[in-house]
């Protein structure tokens, strides 16, 4: 056994090295708490120099106008060809299980320079760009198929303007209908 002077000694060492892993463990936590509240505030600062350079850059075109829709969402091409156009347009009947067989009298026809109304949007488009009307004829007894084929020509690269249907309604016949699509190309160069 050890004496009580020994004891008291070991005693003494214990809590003194208790004490020190205590001071230890403390400096290592809020050293570790410290590094991360840094990161922390580095990313603040980081994300609050972002929001700073996008308000900027909002501020500086906040006064720019808007493209028009068609510049923004539509591609226009750069030339025109009239057996391109027809064949683009049938492509897409055709996708919609659209067709010459059964009856169904399709008939594509492409106009230039379609005459548009005084003081409309398509008057002044067609004063800057080639303006060409699409007519599309077909009968169906389906109408969902109309309004698929709208939706096709509305989503392609090329813009294409929906601007009037046409119909008839006959008894017990397939619905006979007449789309016009307008269709605008670069001016060519001659």
């Amino acid at each position: 056994m050890l004496s009580k002077r020994a004891s008291d000694i070991l005693f003494g060492v214990i809590i003194l090295l208790m004490i020190g892993a205590i001071v230890a463990g403390r400096f290592y936590i809020l050293d570790t708490v410290d590094d991360r509240i840094e990161e922390a505030q580095a990313e603040n600062e980081d994300l609050e120099s972002e929001i700073r350079a996008l308000e900027n850059l909002v501020a500086d075109f906040q006064t720019d106008e808007l493209p028009r829709m068609s510049e923004m969402h539509r591609e226009i091409p750069a030339y025109y060809d009239k057996d391109q156009l027809t064949y683009y347009v049938l492509t897409q009947l055709e996708y919609e299980g659209i067709s010459s067989t059964g009856g169904r009298n399709l008939s594509v026809s492409i106009t230039d320079d379609p005459n548009f109304p005084e003081g409309s949007d398509f008057l002044s488009l067609s004063n800057e760009l080639d303006t060409y009307r699409a007519t599309v004829r077909f009968n169906t007894s389906d109408t969902s198929e109309i309004s698929s084929f709208v939706d096709r020509m509305h989503d392609q690269d090329q813009l294409f303007v929906l601007q009037s249907v046409q119909y008839e309604n006959p008894v017990n016949e397939p619905l006979p209908i007449t789309l016009n699509f307008v269709a605008f190309y670069y001016p060519s160069d001659e």
